[in-house]
C-alpha cells in the first residue's frame, strides 16, 4: 500500500511537472538540462527567495527537498544563504549552514549525476530515468 502510494503521489508530481512548460531557466526542458553548472549558475544568480523558490519549482519533483528548505526561508535565512553561497564559490571555506544542504545538492541530484557521468547522458535524463524506475517499484 505504501509503495503504491508513494508511485501515485511520484506520478502527480510528474504530471504537475513545470519543466516541460516555457521558463526562463536553463532546465525548460529536463532533457536539455546537460550539467550541474547550469544549478550552480542558477543558485548563484537567484537574486531574492521568490526567483530561488520559482526555480526550484521548476525543476519539481527533482528537488523537492530543496524547494521544503526555500519555502521556509526567512529573508534572512535567505541573506546568509547568498552570503555563505559567494564564500564557498570563492573557496573561503565551508561557511554554508547545514540546513540549507539541500539547496546545494538536492538528494535526487547524487544519484543522477554519477548516472549522468557514467552513461554520458545529460544530468535531466539521469534525473527522469532515476524518477521512471522509482515509479516502476
Amino acid at each position: 500500500m505504501n509503495n503504491s502510494k508513494n508511485r501515485e503521489d511520484l506520478l502527480e508530481k510528474l504530471n504537475e511537472c513545470k519543466i516541460f512548460r516555457p521558463s526562463r531557466y536553463p532546465w525548460r526542458d529536463i532533457h536539455n538540462f546537460d550539467e550541474m553548472s547550469q544549478y550552480v549558475y542558477f543558485l548563484d544568480t537567484a537574486g531574492s527567495q521568490e526567483e530561488l523558490i520559482e526555480g526550484l519549482t521548476e525543476l519539481s519533483p527533482f528537488a523537492d527537498d530543496a524547494l521544503a528548505v526555500a519555502q521556509g526561508m526567512t529573508n534572512l535565512d535567505f541573506a546568509i544563504f547568498k552570503l555563505a553561497l559567494l564564500f564557498e564559490r570563492r573557496g573561503e571555506g565551508n561557511k554554508m549552514p547545514k540546513q540549507f544542504a539541500s539547496i546545494l545538492l538536492p538528494d535526487r541530484f547524487v544519484p543522477a549525476i554519477l548516472l549522468a557521468e557514467k552513461a554520458r547522458t545529460p544530468l535531466g535524463t539521469a534525473l527522469v530515468r532515476i524518477l521512471e524506475v522509482e515509479l516502476e517499484i
